[in-house]
């Protein structure tokens, strides 16, 4: 079973890594739509002007949440990629995640953490395009929806090491309080 937790409050360890995604910066898609995570690592997806949101689901059942979800509302994003849903990997499993937001899912709009083998991904979008309607759980959790400045990197990749402190830091300490 797969675990995702928003940040507690504690210090990570000097490995982890945050991890960056972009949610619609190049249209209907997560980029990069497959990265692999350790326990502890940070995901940060980054939301790019248009609506959309990111979801956690299973293999089994695309395009519907899993339980616990976590789910980052509907977000309409700006053009530097600022507003960040920020959640904490808390497993190695594969973790599936999609955009619920109108046909995003079913048209593709997917992504995994963890990826099981290569082909994984594939037969998750070929499953999510037959979904009737996406859904979503009701308000925002398992991360926190923050907003970072412009001058963070904001596209797809990984930071990892404890060499520079995080624009995070603070945020998330009043996200969580």
């Amino acid at each position: 079973m797969q675990l995702i937790l928003p940040f507690l409050g504690m210090a990570t360890a000097a490995s982890a890594a945050s991890i960056l995604i972009a949610v619609g910066q190049d249209g209907l898609k997560f980029i990069p739509e497959s990265v692999t995570a350790e326990v502890g690592d940070t995901l940060e997806f980054r939301f790019y002007p248009g609506d959309h949101s990111v979801v956690s689901s299973t293999f089994d059942e695309p395009c519907v949440p899993n339980s616990p979800a976590f789910f980052s509302g509907y977000v309409p994003g700006d053009p530097s990629g600022s507003v960040t849903f920020v959640t904490t990997v808390n497993t190695t499993d594969p973790i599936w995640f999609y955009c619920s937001l109108r046909k995003h899912c079913e048209l593709g709009m997917v992504g995994v953490i963890n990826p099981p083998c290569d082909e994984a991904l594939a037969a998750y979008k070929s499953k999510a395009a037959s979904v009737a309607v996406a859904s979503a759980p009701v308000v925002i959790q398992g991360g926190c929806l923050i907003d970072i400045p412009s001058e963070t990197p904001n596209s797809g990749g990984r930071r990892r090491g404890n060499s520079v402190e995080s624009p995070l830091k603070g945020t998330l300490e009043k996200c969580l309080s």
